[in-house]
């Protein structure tokens, strides 16, 4: 099955794969854009699956990331204030 007799799930698939990648910090290469096409729809399945997992691990951790530097801020507006300024 070539790329053009697709069906529209398999190119929509592939379409959402190749943006998923470029959310997590990297395009295809033109090789691999070329294997991207000649995989069947159980391989881009299996791909988007991958994908679907590395996105949702980032997620997690901009998400963990995120919290830790709220709560460090929240830590230090309630320390005590130092130095000649203090109040």
């Amino acid at each position: 099955m070539g790329v053009k007799e697709r069906s529209p799930g398999a190119k929509l698939l592939t379409v959402e794969i190749e943006a998923a990648r470029v959310f997590l910090g990297g395009a295809f290469t033109d090789k691999e854009v070329e294997e991207l096409g000649s995989m069947t729809p159980a391989q881009l399945m299996q791909e988007a699956q991958l994908l679907g997992s590395a996105l949702a691990l980032r997620q997690q951790r901009e998400t963990a990331d995120h919290v830790r530097e709220l709560i460090s801020l929240e830590r230090a507006s309630r320390s005590p204030k130092k130095g000649p300024f203090a109040s």
